[in-house]
This record gives C-alpha cells, sequence and structure tokens, in this order.
C-alpha cells in the first residue's frame, strides 16, 4: 500500500526538466524586472565563464568530475543557444544542480532550453553576455 502510495506521488511531481525550465524561467524574469544581477550571481555568471575555458580537471576527483559535467552542460549551452543561456544556466541552476542531474536529465536539458529560448532572452541578458564574453 505504501508503494503504491509513494509511486502515485511521483507522478505528481514535475520532471527535473520541467522543473529546471520552470527556474530558468522564474530567474530570467526575476533578471530583466531588476535590470541587473546580484553580487553573488556575478560571481556564479564569472565562474561559468572561467569553467569554459579553462583546461579540464583530472576526472578521477569527485569535484573534477561534477565540475566535468558542468563544463560540458555549459559548452553545449552556449553553442547550441548561445553565452545568455550560460548566464541564465549559471544563476538558476548552478553547478551542483546541474551535476547532480542524470545524465539523460542533463543532455536533454539544452534541447529544452533551446525551445524556450525566446521566453528567456532579454536585453539585460543580452548585456551581460556581451560584457562576460569580451572578458574572456
Amino acid at each position: 500500500m505504501a508503494l503504491i502510495q509513494a509511486s502515485q506521488q511521483n507522478q505528481h511531481q514535475p520532471s527535473p526538466i520541467d522543473s529546471a525550465i520552470t527556474k530558468l524561467l522564474t530567474t530570467a524574469k526575476t533578471i530583466k524586472l531588476r535590470e541587473g544581477v546580484k553580487p553573488h550571481e556575478r560571481k556564479r555568471i564569472q565562474e561559468a565563464f572561467d569553467i569554459l575555458v579553462k583546461l579540464a580537471e583530472p576526472p578521477s576527483l569527485k569535484t573534477g568530475e561534477r565540475r566535468e559535467s558542468y563544463r560540458h552542460f555549459l559548452r553545449r549551452i552556449n553553442n547550441d543557444c548561445g553565452p545568455q543561456m550560460v548566464i541564465i544556466s549559471a544563476v538558476g541552476l548552478g553547478q551542483s544542480t546541474i551535476a547532480s542531474m542524470r545524465e539523460h536529465d542533463r543532455l536533454r536539458l539544452p534541447l529544452e532550453i533551446k525551445e524556450n529560448e525566446k521566453a528567456l532572452k532579454s536585453p539585460i541578458l543580452q548585456t551581460l553576455a556581451e560584457e562576460y564574453t569580451a572578458k574572456g
């Protein structure tokens, strides 16, 4: 009986992809309304762009594995969607969330972000993207 109830509860929870997209949409709207990012968000953005350009770390270390998962995700986002979506992903989700996702979800998420790209983009994100890509 408890197993059936747990199964039914899981059916009502949004998928990790849906949760991530909702979080990204909320983050994009907040940045747009605020017309910028907070200092701690700037730090996350800078770290994301630093990770994109740095050489890979040894994957034998747990932190190295997590960072490599995040780097691979960020590269896909940057190549498929551009730096605005790197910013949204860094602020809205971050390394910990991305690295802890199941591989299937992490690989599917860039496709979902691409589908929602129009709702996620804004002039303030474009300005931020230009700022961070000029630094690199």
